[in-house]
């Protein structure tokens, strides 16, 4: 449907119901998935850094870390 400048249509709808489930998604950025590299900047760490000066909290937060809490 095309409009002329200045001209206005109705338009009544009826979506039919249709449910459907579909199972988990992943959502991957290509861009991000094969760099490796990860930059941190070090004027943050003595603001990031856990207590004893160690960045092992900071890296467990990185995505596609995952750590074992003993």
């Amino acid at each position: 449907m095309t409009l002329n400048e200045g001209e206005v249509r109705n338009l009544d709808l009826l979506f039919d119901e249709d449910i459907k489930q579909i199972s988990e998604v992943d959502l991957v950025d290509d861009a991000l998935r094969f760099q490796n590299v990860t930059t941190i900047d070090k004027k943050n760490l003595n603001v990031i850094t856990g207590p004893t000066g160690s960045v092992e909290g900071l890296i467990s937060t990185l995505a596609g870390v995952s750590s074992k809490m003993k």
